[in-house]
């Protein structure tokens, strides 16, 4: 006597079950999460003095919300090519590199913000790099 047509029916049975538990748990979860939001909006700016050190910090952190008030992560869109760098906790900008007035005066740079969820909102920063009278 053969088991193969009870063990099909288990299977075919814990997949259902499975699926029916898969599609119904992520959707009531996903709509309670509310997606961060930069509290400047979609733009703001800063400004760093010229020869400023690596890692100083450039103005006040570009910082988001969280409805959910989940632990965000924020990053830089290309910051592998960027003259920057950001605490991925904190969402402040600091100096990656030494900045020259004369070579580049302004930098626009996209921050991104991302909750655990996944959920993004991102703002373009303008650093404006000040001329610093040299000796």
């Amino acid at each position: 006597m053969s088991h193969r047509p009870f063990f099909a029916a288990v299977a075919v049975l814990s997949v259902f079950i499975f699926v029916v538990l898969y599609t119904a748990l992520p959707i009531s979860a996903q709509s309670n999460n509310n997606a961060p939001t930069f509290d400047d909006g979609e733009t703001t700016t800063r400004s760093v003095d010229e020869n400023t050190s690596s890692f100083d910090n450039i103005g006040a952190p570009v910082a988001a919300t969280d409805a959910d008030d989940d632990r965000l992560v924020y990053s830089l869109e290309n910051a592998r090519t960027s003259p920057f760098t950001i605490v991925r906790a904190t969402g402040q900008l600091q100096v990656g590199q030494p900045l020259n007035h004369e070579d580049e005066d302004e930098y626009t740079v996209k921050v991104i913000v991302t909750d655990p969820d996944g959920a993004k909102d991102n703002i373009t920063v303008t650093i404006t790099v000040n001329n610093v009278e040299e000796y």
